[in-house]
């Protein structure tokens, strides 16, 4: 099975996060059938849809929703190193 990783920079109300989280869910529910394997990442941990997906064992936040971040940070560049590592996605 192919492994694939969407990513957000956060799951706030909007037109491309709601596709993606759709296509996520979607490709979640027909693993089987259409042979992916689907993970979702999101850099912030912040927005409308996080209810949706808070039990989702598949979704990877990287920041707390603590941190406030308004400008660019790399602070989370570790943490997505070592889950790319860990789900060893084929498709980005």
């Amino acid at each position: 099975m192919k492994r694939v990783a969407f990513f957000l920079n956060k799951v706030d109300f909007g037109g491309i996060e709601r596709m993606v989280i759709d296509l996520f869910k979607y490709m979640e529910k027909r693993m089987s059938t259409l042979g992916l394997e689907p993970y979702l990442v999101v850099f912030r941990k912040e927005g409308g849809f996080l209810e949706e997906l808070k039990d989702n064992k598949r979704v990877f936040f990287l920041t707390s929703s603590r941190k406030k971040v308004k400008t660019i940070s790399f602070s989370f560049y570790p943490k997505l190193r070592r889950l790319l590592k860990e789900l060893e996605p084929d498709i980005l």
